[in-house]
């Protein structure tokens, strides 16, 4: 392996010190509370070698003329499936792709900006076999370039994505609707929105979700956005899986389409840098990890036909209106009851949707700015089927589905 040239690190400041000790503080916190899983060597390393210099072809970057490739190598594995050897079993598998990694850079007279770091390890978030590669710290994000590897027995969603032009732009409407467009991820999808509490709670940013849509592949997609389990593995934070988790096929299968029809841009990376005050939340439980909430919400709402109104009307308010008034409809953090929506006539109804004036020409604190930015996309066939599915439940029937 050839020495690579001096690389200009970033300022460090008194903040960037703080951040990077609370990240390694909170790492610690992460493994005592539920990752110390035995690994299994009882893989087809051959398969994942291969994957590997893959990817680290695909990462290469040219710089005065070398080419460099990703120093970081980690391997995540499905803990459930590979939890009966030995730490030596690991650490054996670790050597070999070091080997393998090492040959591969001095064939291709690749250069390296860090010494080759290979981890291997189970995690619960994965499913089947992970591969990533990264830069680390001498790249301008915290970005990781991962491919996955297939495991007899498990099984993702397959889900069509459509092609023509109708499609596309029900997909951007539908994603207007759920905030992914316009939302936390700005116009046509490009990320930006900031989370900054400090370096006491933490700091997050949505990314650029058209990007996303191109690097993850379908499968991996309608896991992260209805399972809220991102690529490499971690949990999603922020974005409400777990409302959309009952979106239909054809619906997610649009607005993937949408995501994937609009430019890309490099502006807004993912982030999420936990402080000491949001991990004390998770540690005592009043923020729990999307993966393991929606695993309790049971089966998914059956697509509706749009002709019958409640349980059409069912499946808008709970891919809808769940983000901020729970998935039984009953209110959260705040938020009202949606029985409330008993109290209003059809078309004191649709005015709140389409212009977000309450009755009495009131303001909402949440709702109004949701309505004008979000649900004024609504037709008037799917007002008159959130209503009347709102209206039948404040009845006490509680749900349209059997």
């Amino acid at each position: 392996m050839q020495n690579a040239p001096q690389t200009t690190k970033k300022g460090i400041s008194a903040d960037w010190l703080v951040r990077g000790v609370l990240t390694k503080i909170g790492d610690i916190f992460d493994r005592l509370t539920g990752r110390g899983y035995k690994p299994s060597s009882s893989l087809a390393t051959s398969e994942l070698i291969e994957r590997m210099k893959f990817l680290m072809d695909s990462e290469a970057q040219t710089e005065d003329g070398r080419l460099f490739v990703p120093h970081n190598i980690k391997l995540k594995m499905q803990w459930d499936k590979f939890s009966t050897d030995s730490n030596e079993s690991l650490r054996s598998l670790e050597n070999e792709f070091l080997i393998a990694a090492v040959d591969h850079i001095n064939d291709k007279r690749y250069y390296t900006k860090a010494p080759l770091h290979v981890e291997a390890k189970p995690d619960y978030f994965t499913q089947g076999v992970k591969l990533f590669v990264s830069f680390d710290k001498f790249a301008d994000d915290d970005q990781e370039a991962g491919i996955s590897v297939a495991v007899p027995g498990d099984t993702e969603e397959q889900i069509d994505i459509p092609t023509d032009a109708a499609s596309i732009a029900e997909g951007e409407r539908l994603a207007h609707i759920r905030g992914c467009n316009g939302g936390c991820h700005g116009k046509k999808g490009v990320g930006g929105r900031v989370w900054d509490e400090g370096w006491l709670a933490g700091h997050a940013m949505a990314p650029d979700i058209a990007k996303v849509a191109r690097t993850y592949s379908t499968p991996e997609l309608a896991r992260v956005i209805r399972r809220g389990v991102r690529a490499n593995g971690e949990s999603v934070q922020i974005m409400p899986s777990p409302m959309f988790y009952h979106l239909s096929d054809a619906d997610l299968g649009r607005i993937i389409a949408f995501l994937r029809s609009t430019p890309v841009t490099d502006a807004n990376a993912y982030a999420f840098n936990a402080g000491p005050m949001w991990r004390w939340q998770m540690a005592k439980g009043e923020w729990t990890a999307y993966p393991d909430d929606i695993a309790k919400m049971g089966a998914r709402i059956p697509p509706a036909d749009p002709a019958d109104s409640l349980h059409y009307g069912e499946y808008l308010a709970r891919t809808s209106c769940s983000e901020c008034h729970g998935d039984d409809l009953a209110g959260h953090d705040g938020t009202p009851n949606l029985t409330v929506a008993a109290a209003y006539a059809p078309a004191d109804f649709s005015k709140l949707m389409r212009t977000g004036v309450a009755l009495g020409g009131r303001e909402l604190e949440l709702m109004s700015d949701v309505a004008r930015t979000r649900f004024h996309y609504f037709t008037d066939s799917e007002i008159e089927a959130l209503h009347a599915f709102l209206r039948h439940r404040a009845e006490g029937t509680g749900r349209a589905s059997p």
